[in-house]
């Protein structure tokens, strides 16, 4: 009895060992992605690498991710001779791509030299559709094939690969700031400047258009300061808080400087010389400016003259 379960035994580890694929010693596969976070939109390119290969002659890997973050835009196996066999599969589903997995299924053709080494098997380019953190990695069952030649005849195995552990890729949102600009005393507004700083350092700038229309686009999240300037007008500054790549949407006005009658930004003597070829002219006469009108009383009068000497600079 005891020899018989002996016999048993080794024929069910044998029929183990026929079944299960070999576990290659020292190879593995890798995946390969430049930088850890990208922006949503982004393309994202990934390489499926062999490290430590011998005499591998195809391959039968699928790549799991995210498919509410990530879309699979391309896919290119890189190599020399070989036969993509997803292109030949017909009405075959277990060949075909599923929503959140990909496969690289391939075989060298006869020409083919045996794979060994360090080799890029594949290359997958993603599109980032959505922010948050994606992940992506090898399914458990993606196999190596190696070839033997004993004696002349050829023969192929099944080989398993060392898998690494599934990478995170982080997808950011980076917000828009945006908004208009009007003046208080409804004048043409084109042609005030606006500028973004971040900790004290200006990080960009912008000329509004005549609409009084403003943006900055790809802003990171962090606390920022707005200035907009315009000659003739008080400087206009703004703290603004961007957070989880929400746009921001501010609107402002600003603030005629009265006393520069002329608009060039400086209140001097020509301002005094402005007002005077106005002095004594009322709303609807000829020539009327209000600019002239520094109380904006309706009449260009010494009040006019005393608002200008008092603020030259």
């Amino acid at each position: 009895m005891k020899r018989i379960l002996g016999i048993i035994g080794i024929v069910c580890t044998i029929l183990l060992l026929v079944t299960l694929p070999a576990f290659a010693e020292g190879s593995s596969l890798t995946l390969n992605i430049t930088g850890e976070q990208h922006l949503l939109g982004e393309q994202i390119t990934v390489e499926v690498v062999g490290k430590a290969l011998t005499d591998i002659a195809g391959a039968d890997i699928g790549i799991i991710f995210d498919s509410s973050k990530l879309e699979l835009m391309e896919k290119m196996i890189p190599i020399t001779d070989a036969i993509n066999i997803q292109n030949h599969h017909g009405d075959n589903i277990s060949l075909k791509d599923e929503k959140n997995k990909t496969k690289i299924i391939f075989g060298l053709n006869k020409d083919g030299v045996l794979l060994n080494n360090d080799k890029i098997l594949a290359t997958l380019i993603f599109r980032a559709i959505d922010k948050g953190q994606a992940v992506i990695g090898f399914s458990p069952e993606s196999k190596l094939i190696k070839e033997t030649n004993n004696v002349g005849t050829l023969d192929y195995m099944h080989i398993q690969p060392q898998l690494p552990a599934d990478l995170t890729i982080s997808i950011i949102k980076r917000a828009k700031i945006s908004g208009k600009i009007t003046g208080s005393d409804a004048y043409d507004i084109s042609g005030a400047e606006i500028k973004l700083f971040k900790d004290g350092v200006q990080q960009a700038s912008t000329i509004v258009d005549s609409e009084g229309s403003y943006d900055f686009t790809g802003i990171e999240d962090g606390n920022y300061t707005m200035k907009a300037t315009l000659a003739g007008y008080e400087a206009f500054t703004q703290d603004i808080a961007v957070t989880g790549g929400v746009d921001v949407v501010f609107d402002m006005i600003l603030q005629r400087i009265l006393a520069d009658a002329d608009r060039n930004g400086i209140i001097e003597l020509e301002d005094l010389v402005f007002v005077a070829r106005r002095f004594g002219l009322s709303v609807g006469d000829t020539g009327w400016n209000v600019d002239a009108d520094i109380t904006r009383d309706g009449t260009v009068n010494m009040l006019d003259f005393v608002n200008i000497t008092r603020s030259i600079q």
